[in-house]
């Protein structure tokens, strides 16, 4: 009986500290691909890519910004949810220096000619570097399913943010933020930045407040479940229902010493055990 109650309760309490350890794994994932729509093609270091401006001619590789926070802005001249996002780009831009943060807007429909491209640069004044991706290239590496599709690279040259399509009210407080907080925060290998690590934080936070609580819970579920066992332990005496301390020897029925007076009351029998 010791041992079977004994496993009852270390069954109980390892549940929701089992269920603590999985949260911090699952913790892990849901900080490492936060904000990823395409999580499962988004790798921790950006690829590399070379880039030539639609009018300078100016050849870089991503690699030249290390040190900067790069937003890469995948687009097309035709795409209106990109048009949208150009004076948040341009804010970006005006707000920071190229030495700190490096906006490259790339092409990726190849059908686009640079003529077309460099016009579109010049109607919506994008400052920054404007180049295509003639080979596909720079879309296959990213797994760009739609447009516009942004990138936030750290210092370090890892992805740090990703999303598709563009919205006011979420896309560009979640990308200001992002930067803002790369930008007083600069990552390093190993240090995935101030907004992740401020989100790990608070997750941990959580995880602890979810074991003790679980704890506390199984706890308070083992004192129940004694409470209820002892409770339905008690036995009843059949005639006035109170607790029985007796039963018939002929045929178990529980009765207390008041009313075994005449005998059982189911069977009269005057044969009867202590419990």
């Amino acid at each position: 009986m010791f041992q079977k109650r004994t496993l009852f309760i270390l069954t109980i309490i390892m549940l929701p500290i089992s269920f603590g350890y999985l949260s911090v794994f699952s913790s892990e994932a849901f900080i490492n691909e936060e904000n990823h729509p395409n999580k499962d093609k988004l790798v921790q270091t950006a690829t590399d890519f070379q880039v030539q401006d639609v009018d300078s001619g100016a050849t870089n590789y991503l690699s030249d910004f290390r040190g900067r926070v790069v937003v890469l802005d995948l687009f097309a001249t035709w795409c209106p949810p990109c048009k949208i996002a150009l004076p948040y780009l341009r804010q970006i831009y005006d707000t920071y220096s190229n030495t700190v943060v490096q906006i490259i807007s790339i092409d990726i429909d190849n059908s686009e000619s640079q003529s077309l491209v460099s016009q579109f640069r010049e109607d919506e004044n994008m400052d920054w570097i404007v180049s295509l991706d003639p080979d596909g290239s720079i879309n296959t590496a990213y797994g760009t399913e739609t447009i516009p599709t942004f990138y936030i690279i750290d210092q370090s040259g890892n992805i740090q943010w990703s999303d598709s399509g563009f919205s006011e009210d979420i896309t560009w407080p979640a990308m200001e933020n992002r930067i803002k907080n790369l930008v007083d925060s600069p990552a390093t290998d190993g240090n995935p930045g101030n907004n992740q690590g401020s989100t790990g934080i608070t997750r941990g936070l959580i995880i602890f407040a979810e074991v003790a609580l679980g704890i506390i819970g199984a706890v308070g579920l083992i004192y129940l479940v004694m409470r209820v066992r002892k409770t339905l332990a008690i036995k009843k005496c059949i005639s006035c229902n109170s607790q029985a301390t007796i039963k018939c020897a002929k045929c178990g029925t529980f009765i207390c010493s008041n009313c075994s007076g005449n005998g059982c009351t189911n069977c009269k029998s005057r044969q009867f055990v202590r419990l």
